[in-house]
C-alpha cells in the first residue's frame, strides 16, 4: 500500500524521512526555487521523478498538490510488543492516531 503526498513541504520531509518511492513533477510546472530544491533532495535521496500530465495528478485525488507528489510508504503500524519496545527508548517520539480520514493529514504527521 502507498499513498500521494501533495506539495512542496510534503514531499520535503517525504524524501529526507526516507519513506518517499518516487515523485510526480507536472509536466510545465514553473521551475520555482521551491521545485528546485524537491528535485535535488529526490536526487540524493535516489528516488526517480517522473513528469507527468496535470491529470494523472488530479486524479490521485491530493489537494494543493503544487505542481509535485511523493509516493510515500505509510508509517509501519506496531502491534502491542513493539509499541512497548519502542516506547521504552527515551529518544522514541510516538504519535498516535485514531480515524484519519483525510491522507494529508497523515502526511502531515509523517
Amino acid at each position: 500500500m502507498t499513498l500521494a503526498l501533495g506539495g512542496r513541504r510534503a514531499v520535503m520531509e517525504a524524501l529526507r524521512s526516507a519513506r518517499a518511492e518516487r515523485v510526480l513533477c507536472v509536466r510545465g510546472s514553473r521551475s520555482t526555487e521551491g521545485l528546485r530544491q524537491v528535485l535535488l533532495e529526490a536526487e540524493r535521496a535516489g528516488v526517480p521523478v517522473e513528469w507527468v500530465d496535470r491529470e494523472r495528478v488530479e486524479s490521485l485525488e491530493v489537494r494543493d498538490a503544487q505542481g509535485v507528489v511523493a509516493i510515500v510508504r505509510p508509517p509501519r503500524e506496531l502491534d502491542e510488543g513493539g509499541l512497548a519496545r519502542v516506547s521504552s527508548d527515551p529518544a522514541a517520539l510516538l504519535v498516535i492516531l485514531d480515524g484519519i480520514t483525510d491522507p494529508q493529514n497523515l502526511g502531515a504527521c509523517a
